[in-house]
């Protein structure tokens, strides 16, 4: 999922995309520009999907969603938008 979001690969120059990602505080600037265009909205649900992909990456187990509710999250977020 952060591969489809940032348009970058897992591991790049050395460098692990998930710590890439934790490491920017502004995280609409890791998302894919060529992905969201000139659209605030796509830019938006593609910064929520991020914010659920970076709960899977917690180190607790208790904060990461189990696979219901991630479905259901994403279900719910593409209910909001029309998807």
């Amino acid at each position: 999922m952060l591969e489809l979001l940032t348009g970058k690969l897992a591991i790049s120059e050395g460098t692990e995309l998930a710590k890439w990602i934790i490491q920017h505080e502004d995280l609409g600037e890791v998302v894919d520009s060529r992905v969201s265009g000139n659209s605030v909205q796509v830019h938006q649900q593609m910064l929520l999907v991020l914010e659920i992909a970076l709960r899977c990456l917690s180190d607790s187990p208790n904060e990461r969603p189990d696979a219901k509710e991630l479905l259901e999250t994403l279900l719910t977020l593409g209910q909001q938008f029309g998807i």
